[in-house]
């Protein structure tokens, strides 16, 4: 669908007078959208009254005005039809207002074709609660014009065309003005206020059509030309030559007696990389009292013709007597402008299903029932329109209407209960569904279901084993990842975390949907660490995506590779603050492979080494405690020095040689690290002014990207300052309530928040600022929780 504005439906034959058919128009105008009542605040009615005035010297008789209300959907403002009143010199007015927030419309006197020069006005929005209000005079004013000439395509003028203008409000384009062309095809549509226009025009056995030229669609208007009317200014030449329409036709009986209200209506069909498909189109019609009806607006192309009995008594069906549009045997018309074709039908009396739908505590209300017959010997769900019913407030349904023969149903949650979907009788798919058998004339009752409430996790499980053996690994750390993207790109965050068992197996349970990774380690450091799809964390390589929805439970095993361990003890001495054990395989140990020491139990693990020979050394790290040791850092150690090497030797050619072997740990005798020597520190006196202060604390930079899931959002926080890095921490609040606390990392903090309520929702940042960055609050974009 195109993002293009939308179009409000408003079609309607008008009275002659535009007396009758403004009141039409402007009730016409939001009327698809009334059946969405608007929720009246605390307060009495009250009654709005005012007075038209305008700028001619016409009498102050028969003035159509509009009540308006303001309503909001889902954040989108709206306004739909609440009354009409005349203005007859002495003023109109509206009584018994329910309170909310209104507007009024007038459109002015009109003359005997219908016409008026006066545009449309309207006052500014005002709240009813409970006290009478009078609205401003509405001072009418004449409007612009919108002109031209109606023809029939490759022929001579056409009259009796009906010419809709449509104005551009709320992303919407609504009924505005119209009129119907002459004898000669000329039409003025006058009184039009200043705004963005659409035209369409429209006439019996002609293809309805936008201008220019462009095919009508009820809901989308993309392509249609805009005209603009600023400061009454006249527009003429949009002219419109329409073609012809195909015509079927046809009389609906029922046992040879003939059905009034039956719904006839055209699929097209539609082939898209090498499927077929039959779409239901705009072009319809309903039988009359003789049963016979007229579908006059057919583009050239390929149709099946189906009838369906609006009051179920009757099974629906397609020309010429087929259960399906997507039965083989279906008739297929196919059709050029001004074709005409006779499809007849005579109805079968049909067939009902019955049942309850029960949810974990009661009945439920909003459960969609879909009812898949075979066709053709097949059930299909791909294809579209299936028979479908809705629960009411006691969980029942009821489908009517059908074609006797055996369905398959499906229940769906449609109201927003988070209920599991299911088929017929307790089936997770359509192909495993029980069979229900329809008869003429009869119900089938006690089709029941009884829904479960919908996951809110999902798991990853599996099994990690040995390459070498297929043996199955015990105390294997495994953790899972959550994928975040972000403006500054992509990152990874904990999600959970197990360690597989005796046999192999570890489970971790998921709170979202998204994409995940696992990792895969062997903490003895005797198997090289992995990701899912056997890629080792070693080679840089990104893991395969796993993408996860609520309820499911992917599997997803490793086999790691043997390594080689060096283990020992290591004593620290004084002075001694971080403690290093590395294994280096060249002399210039320009690629050292770093271990881990456990300073409380001072023992020290180099693993995930491939066979060889290898010699090892022992420093101190980081005097100052504060940054990794790291390659970097071995360097300059070396050139420090003491060397520590093992056994007490104080260079990498007197080293004793280790010999490591895949799968085996190598334990070494007890080591003492010397610390490396340090410089003195020498203090210079104090010379010239004092020290300067501690320099002022810079302001930082807040980028906020927001991700809504269901009944939860992912929010990723970045904090940028001038020269430093920031650290501290970030608190998320909603409505003054602290939602959860993080502390950054590098800048940056991505925090997962659940349990959140449906609809749009701008959270706040709070910063708190460390020792070089000032404190700050920002809020971020409005999200849509599902």
């Amino acid at each position: 669908m195109s993002s293009s504005p939308s179009i409000v439906e408003a079609r309607r034959p008008l009275a002659p007078r535009l007396v009758v058919a403004l009141l039409a128009a402007l009730a016409l105008v939001l009327g698809p959208l009334a059946f969405v009542p608007a929720s009246a605040a605390p307060g009495d009615p009250a009654t709005v009254s005012g007075t038209v005035a305008l700028s001619g010297d016409e009498d102050l008789v028969n003035i159509p005005v509009t009540l308006e209300r303001r309503v909001d959907r889902g954040g989108d403002i709206d306004w739909e039809y609440e009354n009409s009143d005349y203005f007859n010199g002495g003023g109109y007015a509206f009584a018994d207002v329910d309170p909310g927030t209104y507007r009024v419309k007038s459109g002015g006197p009109s003359a005997d074709d219908g016409s008026t020069p006066y545009a449309v006005k309207e006052s500014a929005p005002f709240d009813v609660d409970g006290t009478d209000v009078t609205v401003p005079a509405l001072d009418l004013t004449l409007g612009g014009s919108i002109g031209g000439t109606t023809a029939q395509d490759g022929a001579g003028a056409l009259d009796g065309v009906r010419v809709i203008v449509s104005r551009l409000e709320l992303g919407r384009y609504r009924y505005e003005r119209e009129a119907t062309s002459d004898s000669d095809g000329s039409y003025v549509v006058t009184g039009l206020r200043d705004g963005e226009y659409q035209l369409d025009f429209s006439k019996d056995d002609f293809l309805h059509e936008y201008y220019d030229d462009i095919p009508f669609d009820r809901e989308d208007s993309t392509g249609a030309t805009t005209i603009t009317i600023l400061n009454g200014n006249v527009v003429t030449a949009k002219d419109a030559a329409l073609t012809p329409a195909a015509i079927v036709s046809g009389v609906v009986t029922a046992d040879g007696d003939p059905l009034a209200g039956v719904a006839v209506s055209a699929y097209r069909k539609v082939v898209s990389g090498g499927v077929t498909s039959w779409e239901s189109s705009q072009s319809y019609a309903f039988t009359d009292e003789d049963g016979s009806y007229r579908i006059n607006t057919l583009p050239a192309g390929s149709y099946r013709i189906g009838f369906n009995d609006e009051g179920t008594t009757y099974a629906p069906e397609f020309y010429d007597d087929q259960p399906s549009v997507y039965s083989a045997t279906a008739t297929t018309f196919t059709v050029e402008p001004g074709d005409t074709e006779v499809a007849n039908a005579d109805l079968q009396l049909g067939g009902s299903i019955a049942g309850t739908v029960t949810g974990p505590d009661a009945k439920i209300v909003d459960v969609c029932v879909e009812a898949y017959g075979l066709v053709d010997g097949t059930y299909d769900e791909s294809r579209p329109e299936p028979d479908l019913g809705t629960t009411d407030e006691n969980g029942d349904y009821s489908l009517e209407g059908l074609t006797p023969g055996t369905y398959k149903l499906k229940f769906s949650d449609c109201g927003g209960n988070d209920l599991v979907s299911e088929y017929w009788d307790d089936q997770k798919t359509l192909a495993d569904a029980g069979g229900v058998t329809v008869t003429a004339g009869e119900t089938t009752p006690g089709v029941d279901a009884t829904l479960a409430p919908s996951p809110t996790t999902a798991d990853i499980k599996g099994v990690v084993t040995d390459t070498s053996d297929n043996a199955e690994l015990s105390g294997i750390a495994v953790e899972v990842e959550q994928k975040f993207s972000s403006d500054d790109g992509d990152t990874w965050g904990f999600a959970g975390s197990d360690t597989t068992d005796s046999n192999g197996a570890y489970d971790v349970e998921v709170d979202d949907e998204g994409t995940y990774r696992v990792t895969f380690t062997d903490q003895s450091g005797l198997h090289f660490s992995e990701f899912n799809g056997n890629v080792t964390v070693a080679s840089g390589e990104a893991a395969p995506a796993i993408d996860i929805d609520f309820g499911d439970v992917k599997t997803v095993n490793a086999a790691l590779a043997p390594s080689v361990a060096i283990t020992g003890t290591l004593t620290r001495p004084i002075g001694c603050v971080e403690p290093v054990a590395y294994a280096v395989d060249d002399a210039d140990q320009s690629d050292p492979y770093f271990g881990e020491a456990n300073y409380e139990a001072a023992t020290y693990l180099i693993g995930e080494l491939p066979t060889g020979e290898y010699k090892v050394r022992f420093d101190c790290g980081p005097q100052s405690g504060g940054a990794a040791f790291s390659r970097a850092a071995a360097a300059a150690v070396t050139a420090a020095g003491p060397q520590n090497w093992y056994l007490g030797k104080t260079s990498f050619a007197d080293a004793n040689t280790v010999v490591g072997t895949a799968g085996t740990a190598t334990p070494l005798q007890p080591v003492t690290v010397a610390p490396v020597a340090q410089p003195p520190v020498v203090t210079p006196p104090v010379v010239g002014p004092p020290a300067p202060s501690a320099p002022a604390k810079v302001k930082p930079s807040i980028k906020v990207s927001a991700k809504a899931g269901k009944k939860s959002a992912t929010l990723t926080v970045t904090v940028k300052a001038s020269g430093v890095s920031p650290s501290g921490k970030v608190t998320i609040k909603l409505g003054g309530k602290k939602l959860k606390t993080v502390t950054l990392k590098r800048g940056k903090a991505t925090i997962k928040l659940k349990k959140l309520k449906k609809g749009k929702k701008a959270f706040t940042i709070v910063y708190s600022g460390d020792s070089r960055v000032l404190a700050k609050t920002v809020k971020s974009k409005k999200i849509s929780i599902k």
